[in-house]
């Protein structure tokens, strides 16, 4: 053999040799390629299988492989559902609703979606769980299997359940409750106007006839008998002011209303000067800020100024120097207004009773009225979405507040 032949066996020989370790080297790279993925199927099982949440393939087709935890949640054992239908599992009724929410993902819409669904317990019984979805595609595309995770919500259901239902037996309460005051309202109401309006017949025949005592039998009474008619005559004016200060209330609760913007700072001026009349020879400084507008009924809010402004004049009659002082500021998403006066003020350990009706915190000696012009004020105010208030001290004077919604 020529020592060129010699040389081409040799080298024949070491390419062979690097072949087979390379060829071996390549065998026992899929060997342990092969070991990587059994080690890693054998974990995926394992965590499938042991799972505290329900898992599950869920096949286009409808079967589906489910791990214990997804038996579990609906009663059976692991060999009870080797290989279910997920439509023979769920409620009747939620079966349109899981196809609706598996179609778009077999449109390739999405990705994944998430519904709470029913499932029927081996028991008969109702599951609620909390099921996702997301479809699995081959390298082509082709839908392969859903992974489907359920959780059993069913307490938290049977809860919520209780909670509408108490919710529901309140609300009707409230309702029942609602439309029981409305009617004592309006039999009140209907009470209040036929009686005011009953009341004032024989009361006009009082003051009449006592009038005519006084015009025609003058000489024939004393000074103490014609005192006493005077005394009459007096008490059926008040009473005749407090049935039309209860009509008044009464009809503040159920007039319509009739909203646009009004401007306080005008309507404010006209009120005062139409109190002015009644008060001659007390005459109160009055100093008025600058006033939003407000949002209501005109007519209504007239009256609230009336009455605060008609209360200021009142209890400051007997202050030297009295004055009053109209002004307002912003509170967050309202507008406060407010009157002060200098005036009897009142012990704020009373104010509560203040808004009430008939409620008085100064002797009708001392001060006229009837105890329903607060009570008006608040009724007014309460029917435009706002609140009422006010401070005070005995003998240095209050300050009335109402507050309206922006």
């Amino acid at each position: 053999m020529s020592s060129a032949s010699s040389a081409r066996l040799q080298l024949s020989y070491m390419e062979m040799a690097v072949a087979n370790d390379k060829l071996h080297a390549e065998s026992a790279e899929h060997e342990n390629a092969k070991e990587v993925l059994r080690e890693s199927e054998e974990k995926f099982k394992a965590l499938f299988e042991n799972s505290a949440i329900g898992t599950a393939f869920s096949y286009p087709s409808g079967e589906m492989q489910m791990n214990r935890a997804y038996c579990e949640m609906l009663g059976y054992s692991r060999e009870e559902l080797r290989n279910p239908r997920w439509q023979d599992l769920t409620h009747p009724d939620d079966i349109a609703l899981t196809e609706n929410a598996l179609a778009p993902l077999l449109e390739g819409l999405h990705e994944s979606t998430r519904i709470n669904k029913r499932y029927l317990h081996k028991n008969g019984s109702v599951v609620w769980a909390d099921v996702s979805y997301a479809l699995v595609r081959d390298k082509s595309g082709n839908p392969l299997y859903f992974l489907t995770n359920a959780i059993d919500i069913t307490g938290r259901k049977q809860a919520e359940d209780e909670i509408s239902r108490l919710n529901d037996e309140r609300k009707q309460r409230v309702d029942e409750h609602t439309a029981m005051l409305a009617d004592a309202y309006k039999e009140l109401e209907s009470f209040a106007y036929s009686v005011s309006h009953d009341l004032r017949t024989p009361l006009r025949a009082i003051d009449g006839f006592s009038q005519q005592l006084l015009n025609h039998y003058t000489d024939k009474l004393d000074d103490e008998g014609k005192r006493y008619l005077n005394v009459v005559r007096d008490n059926t004016k008040k009473m005749g002011q407090l049935i039309d200060d209860i009509l008044a209330f009464s009809r503040m609760g159920r007039v319509d209303m009739s909203r646009s913007e009004v401007g306080m700072e005008v309507l404010v001026r006209e009120v005062f000067e139409e109190l002015k009349p009644d008060n001659s020879g007390h005459e109160p400084d009055l100093e008025i800020k600058p006033l939003p507008s407000a949002h209501g009924d005109r007519t209504m809010l007239r009256q609230v100024w009336m009455n605060l402004l008609g209360n200021a004049i009142k209890f400051t009659s007997h202050k030297p120097g009295a004055t009053i002082k109209v002004g307002s500021y912003a509170d967050g998403k309202e507008n406060v207004y407010f009157v002060t006066d200098n005036g009897a003020g009142f012990d704020m350990q009373y104010a509560g009773k203040l808004f009430g009706v008939f409620q008085r915190l100064h002797g009708i000696d001392e001060f006229e009225g009837t105890g329903i012009g607060l009570a008006i004020v608040k009724r007014i105010i309460t029917r435009h979405g706002g609140r009422v208030w006010a401070e005070g001290k005995v003998d240095e004077g209050a300050t009335f507040y109402f507050a309206l919604p922006v």
